[in-house]
């Protein structure tokens, strides 16, 4: 499943449209949309820090995440001074930093991305200008500094279910921290201008999990199947290890050595009586096979 945050329904808007995300009643405190066909679900937390940790831990707290899930934070920001010429830009936070202790959190960026990548600092209140965060910006190891309320928060209530290289954060400049007027439309226009981007982004990431969840099927398909085989032909530990080799690279090359076992075990040749005939039947089987 790929879960993705959003603090408000604008900036959510667009993705529910996108990936045809369906609302459900699930009795949490936040709204949530998914789409089981392609396994995204999404929530939206409310703005500031402690709204952001509170719904991602209710969400993995009640959807209990799994080993090959992903979280995907995706929202608007603030642009540090330079940034004017790429509002509506997105881009992919390499670092995040939380404004209140200072602490630095660093996402895993193993996947294939089309975006700029950026730091990001999360803010307890909406951040105003340079001047709020100097001492922050003198640390800055990227040359695009992004500000938002959420991100970090959103991490460090993440990170008791999920490891760095499963969340990542995907911020699009709608503001500089002026005093410009923010309304719900340049949240949601901001968002849009990225679309394309976050949508290649997203379905690369769900094709991995489904390849991945498709390799965990095969691997314990083939122990299963080497576990009855070994014992059916009472293998030492030296045997054990070359039938795991054979069914492996049978199955790989789409070699049918299912439909031959069974027939073995129709014909009464499995299983064997002792190691001696076992070691015999498997020599049998791999000349029949290749």
């Amino acid at each position: 499943m790929i879960y993705l945050f959003t603090a408000l329904y604008p900036e959510a808007k667009p993705l529910i449209r996108v990936f045809s995300l369906k609302r459900v009643q699930d009795g949490l405190p936040f709204d949530v949309y998914e789409n089981a066909d392609t396994s995204i679900r999404l929530v939206i937390s409310g703005t500031g820090m402690c709204a952001a940790a509170a719904a991602t831990a209710a969400a993995f707290g009640r959807y209990r995440a799994a080993n090959e899930d992903h979280l995907i934070n995706i929202g608007t920001c603030a642009g540090e001074v330079g940034t004017d010429e790429m509002s509506g830009t997105a881009y992919l936070c390499h670092k995040l930093t939380d404004r209140n202790t200072g602490h630095t959190y660093y996402p895993d960026m193993l996947f294939h991305h089309a975006f700029a990548e950026a730091q990001l600092i999360t803010e307890p209140v909406v951040w105003r200008g340079p001047e709020d965060s100097e001492a922050l910006r003198q640390k800055a190891e990227s040359a695009v500094v992004l500000h938002d309320m959420e991100g970090a928060a959103i991490y460090q209530a993440g990170s008791y279910w999920l490891g760095p290289h499963q969340m990542s954060f995907i911020k699009v400049i709608s503001d500089h921290g002026t005093d410009q007027r923010i309304t719900p439309q340049t949240l949601e226009q901001a968002v849009e201008n990225g679309l394309d981007a976050i949508k290649d982004y997203v379905s690369n990431i769900g094709q991995i999990i489904a390849q991945n969840r498709r390799d965990k099927e095969w691997e314990t398909e083939c122990s299963r199947q080497t576990e009855r085989l070994c014992e059916e032909l009472h293998c030492s530990q030296t045997m054990r290890l070359a039938v795991i080799q054979c069914v492996r690279y049978w199955t790989l090359a789409g070699i049918d050595h299912n439909s031959l076992l069974e027939q073995m075990r129709a014909d009464g040749e499995l299983p064997c009586r002792d190691r001696r005939e076992g070691k015999k039947r498997f020599d049998e089987l791999k000349k029949r096979l290749l």
